[in-house]
């Protein structure tokens, strides 16, 4: 494993795009939830008050929501570009040429992504704490842990993200299509495809497509709020629980890593 690591640190320590792309997200990850306190200065009275987005324990969901966006842009994009740029330089075939076999070489990819999922989860635990702990008056150190397993949604929430990319990267190999097809299905095309099934067919599988069992695991805090009005229509709720979306995307992580060692097993480098 850290053999496979050492080469992949290796071959992109120097890489502008991956070393830009990673220190955005050190950067945003911790400090974006920050900008909250100038644009919810007063909030409208059904809104719940801002203080809501730094305090124990609700500071572990708004900063797993921000997570939730820049780990799905930033990272999954590293991801992506990493296999992506190998193809189009032909150091893929030349890592396959000079002795590494292809299980070692994707091997390399995927400790790879689970390194960046410790790594980014890291950052939520700390940042989330110095953050509770500065906003929050009284806390304790029972306040401090009553975050329903959120650093294990983060983790998974990560490498759910991220095994997608690597999919994406393992299938389609040039940057630019992989890329474009990457976030217009994460930020868009999911979404047109629930809500059309909701239209022509209004069951709780609209909840399970596979970015959005991912997104569930931090989602909006927000949509907690209108869930009930969502139940109160169609008999089911907006959101998968926190137990469904960790169980739903571990088997999607696998699925995706599944299909994508078929696929690069397959064809031709």
């Amino acid at each position: 494993m850290f053999r496979l690591l050492s080469l992949e640190y290796k071959k992109f320590r120097k890489n502008s795009v991956v070393s830009i792309l990673t220190l955005f997200y050190i950067i945003l990850a911790p400090t974006l939830i920050l900008v909250a306190k100038e644009i919810f200065k007063s909030t409208p009275d059904f809104l719940p008050s801002s203080n809501v987005f730094f305090e124990f324990p609700t500071v572990w969901d708004y900063m797993g929501y921000i997570g939730n966006w820049l780990t799905s842009f930033f990272l999954g994009f590293v991801v992506i570009y990493m296999i992506t740029s190998e193809v189009a330089s032909k150091t893929m075939r030349q890592s396959i040429i000079n002795g590494l076999n292809r299980k070692d070489y994707f091997l390399g990819k995927v400790y790879t992504i689970l390194t960046f999922s410790i790594f980014a989860t890291i950052i939520y635990i700390i940042s989330t704490i110095i953050i509770g702990v500065i906003h929050t008056d009284g806390y304790d150190l029972e306040l401090i842990m009553d975050s329903n397993w959120a650093p294990l949604r983060y983790f998974l929430m990560c490498m759910g993200y991220m095994s997608f990319a690597l999919l994406i990267g393992f299938t389609m190999r040039k940057s630019g299509l992989a890329i474009f097809f990457y976030l217009v299905y994460v930020m868009m095309l999911e979404v047109v495809l629930r809500y059309l099934q909701v239209w022509a067919w209004p069951h709780e599988a609209m909840k399970w497509w596979p970015m959005n069992v991912i997104e569930d695991l931090m989602p909006n805090p927000f949509l907690r709020l209108g869930d009930q009005f969502i139940k109160n229509e169609y008999d089911f709720g907006l959101l998968v629980s926190n137990n469904g979306a960790m169980i739903g995307s571990l088997l999607y992580t696998v699925l995706f890593l599944g299909v994508a060692w078929y696929s690069f097993s397959k064809r031709d480098i």
